[in-house]
C-alpha cells in the first residue's frame, strides 16, 4: 500500500490518501507492504504517524487477546518531513522488535527485509 497524498501512484499498487483508509486496508489482512508519507493534507486526513501507531497498538495489545495474530507489514518511510520521518522510523523500529520478541513466525524470527526504494504494494 503507498499512502500519500500528492505523489503519483507507483504502477500496480493500491493507494489511501488518509489514514483511516490505510487502517481500513490494513485491518482486511492483505496488506503485506507499506510505503508511508507522514503529511497528508488537511487534519482529518491524520497522518503517517497514526498509521504507525494503530499497526504498533495491534502489535502490542494481541498478546493480551485470543484473535488472530496481526503481523505487520513490511514497512517504509517516504516522507520529506524530518521529524515525522524520525517518529515513525522509530516506531516501526519498535513493532519489529515487539512482533519479533512476542511472536515468531513459524517457529522462526521475523526479520523484516529491507524496504524497497520506491516503496511497496499489496498484492491482489
Amino acid at each position: 500500500m503507498f499512502l500519500d497524498d500528492e505523489r503519483p501512484t507507483p504502477d500496480g499498487w493500491v493507494r489511501a490518501f488518509t489514514a483511516s483508509k490505510a487502517i481500513e486496508l490494513l485491518k482486511s489482512g492483505k496488506v503485506t507492504q507499506l510505503s508511508l508519507d507522514h503529511d497528508l493534507g488537511p487534519e482529518e486526513a491524520g497522518t503517517g504517524y497514526d498509521v504507525c501507531l494503530w499497526v504498533e497498538e495491534k502489535i502490542f495489545s494481541q498478546e493480551f487477546c485470543t484473535e488472530k495474530p496481526f503481523a505487520p507489514p513490511v514497512m517504509s518511510v517516504h516522507s520529506a518531513n524530518p521529524v515525522g520521518r524520525q517518529r515513525m522510523e522509530f516506531a516501526i523500529q519498535m513493532i519489529y522488535h515487539h512482533f519479533k520478541v512476542t511472536q515468531p513466525v513459524a517457529g522462526t524470527v521475523f526479520r523484516p527485509p529491507a524496504p524497497p526504494a520506491t516503496g511497496a504494494i499489496i498484492r491482489r
